[in-house]
C-alpha cells in the first residue's frame, strides 16, 4: 500500500506530514486546526 501524499491528506490545515496522514493528526495539529476554525468563524 502506498504512503499517501500531502495532497491526499484530509487535514483541513493543509499542513499535512505523511506521518499525520498515516497515523492521524497529532494533538498539536488538532488544536491548531480548531483555533483556525474559531478565528474564521468570528470574522
Amino acid at each position: 500500500m502506498a504512503v499517501p501524499a500531502d495532497a491526499d491528506c484530509p487535514l483541513p490545515s493543509g499542513r499535512c506530514r505523511v506521518a499525520d496522514c498515516w497515523h492521524g493528526p497529532s494533538e498539536q495539529d488538532r488544536l491548531a486546526d480548531r483555533l483556525v476554525r474559531l478565528k474564521l468563524a468570528r470574522e
